[in-house]
């Protein structure tokens, strides 16, 4: 698809993420940042929003002054839960179907429910986009989109239910090796590394990524502040009104780590993370990737479970394909793996056999 021509259509299961924001910050839902953000995206020409709207009323004339087709599924139990996300799933895949120049479908709920759907969007070639807070998203929608766009960020909200996981030094460093991993991928499968195609292999690594979470305005900002702060070993460069990245990154890393055979509770962790890996790639169009393995395996270094060199990962990661725990589909270094179906009886028994 091409990346630089969205179309999009917008589907809101309005009760769901209405539900969220009244739990976690005694909120009320507004359309405004959502359009906003989908317009820098992209042409919005379907605009569509699911819900009792008798009980929901007050919302009804905001959300039609921006174009939204109220869709009216009335709530059948007790509870108030209605049909609107079998409505929106039918009406989402039809959408495609009948709309081919429509390539982008933004969905805003945080209901994992609706992974069938992105699935289905997908088969169908098209680019997914979650709307949706942060607090209150099922971790597997953020991994199965292909971008992740948090509420909270969009509408600026602020509040106790706010999940902040990780401190910002530490969200810092991550988006830095998110940056690192995407050029290398670029660069290693000989594609252009324009700031627009580093965002996009970001996003297939990690849909819940943004600049605006670690303090920047823009994308261009973020890479421009990494280059200057030599926190990265990149040049940056404008050809033809364009920005591209070059690095100057070097395979080795060792002086930091250990280069060695990993002892048996690392081997566990590395197991352990190839599993977590094809679980939570599973059906994504970089299912394997043996750049996005190597991102996990990074991850856990630095939080210090794997003290491992790059060539010890190396080492460790041919030790299995050796063993058939791990399946290269070609001779070449970095083509993607799969594992095999005894894969949980595989590791066992190579753990058992480890002093």
């Amino acid at each position: 698809m091409n990346t630089d021509q969205k179309v999009l259509a917008l589907f809101i299961d309005f009760e769901n993420i209405e539900r969220g924001l009244k739990s976690q910050y005694k909120t009320d839902f507004q359309i405004q940042p959502i359009i906003e953000k989908l317009s820098e995206v992209g042409a919005i020409r379907v605009r569509k929003a699911y819900a009792d709207w008798v009980l929901n009323k007050k919302y009804r004339e905001p959300l039609m002054n921006y174009g939204l087709e109220l869709v009216e599924k009335p709530a059948i139990f007790s509870n108030g839960k209605n049909g609107a996300d079998i409505k929106l799933a039918i009406d989402s895949v039809e959408t495609a179907i009948n709309n081919p120049h429509i390539n982008t479908f933004a969905i805003v709920s945080g209901d994992s429910d609706f992974l069938s759907l992105i699935q289905k969007l997908r088969e169908l070639g098209k680019y997914i986009i979650i709307i949706s807070g942060a607090a209150f998203t099922s971790k597997l929608m953020m991994k199965n989109c292909d971008e992740f766009i948090s509420y909270e960020l969009i509408a600026d909200i602020k509040g106790k239910g706010q999940k902040e996981d990780l401190s910002l030094e530490t969200e810092v460093s991550e988006a830095i090796e998110l940056l690192r991993n995407a050029v290398r991928i670029l660069e290693d499968e000989g594609k252009k590394t324009d700031f627009a195609s580093i965002k996009f292999k970001i996003l297939q690594l990690d849909p819940s990524f943004t600049e605006k979470k670690i303090g920047f305005s823009s994308f261009g900002s973020f890479i421009k502040s990494v280059s200057e702060n030599k926190q990265l070993d990149i040049e940056i460069d404008l050809i033809n009104g364009i920005w591209y990245v070059k690095s100057n990154f070097t395979d080795d890393d060792n002086e930091d780590y250990e280069t060695r055979t990993p002892i048996k509770k690392e081997w566990k962790i590395i197991l352990d993370t190839i599993q977590t890996f094809f679980e939570e790639g599973r059906g994504k169009k970089t299912e394997g990737n043996a750049w996005i393995l190597q991102a996990y395996l990074n991850k856990r270094r630095n939080f210090g479970l794997l003290p491992l060199s790059n060539d010890a990962l190396d080492d460790a990661i041919q030790v299995l394909i050796n063993k058939g725990l791990l399946i290269q589909q070609e001779e070449a270094k970095h083509s993607p793996y799969s594992v095999p179906d005894d894969f949980e009886q595989r590791k066992n028994v190579f753990l058992e056999g480890i002093e």
